[in-house]
């Protein structure tokens, strides 16, 4: 839950071939929804939208809080310069582009994770 009121359905990325693969490939992910990164450790983590179809907006999440928000990251283009997002966090939450304007997400919004259910 982000901000005491945003809740987010996500899928976990917790192996480095899941990292790896992250959402590329997919045609859309589906209002709500999200795919969620986690670390061991806070950190430098980069995103790359290799393979990707659609835009991202990219949430760092470190000590319980929004750390940075990546808004609209376009797909990678065969023919552009590649781009990695980078900022520290403990995880990564990947959500459709908008879904942070929308949801009025902001840096510094207290983020709760559930990774019982």
């Amino acid at each position: 839950m982000i901000a005491d009121s945003v809740t987010v359905t996500v899928e976990l990325a917790r192996s480095i071939p899941e990292k790896t693969r992250g959402l590329s490939g997919r045609p859309a992910l589906k209002p709500g929804h999200g795919m969620l990164f986690v670390y061991d450790q806070p950190q430098p983590i980069g995103i790359w939208m290799k393979d990707m179809r659609f835009a991202l907006d990219i949430l760092w999440i470190r000590d319980g809080r929004i750390a940075h928000v990546e808004k609209h990251a376009p797909p990678l283009l065969p023919s552009g310069p590649e781009r990695v997002y980078t900022a520290t966090g403990e995880a990564v939450l990947e959500v459709p582009a908008g879904f942070a304007d929308q949801q009025k997400i902001r840096v510094g919004d207290r983020v709760k994770v559930d990774l019982t259910r």
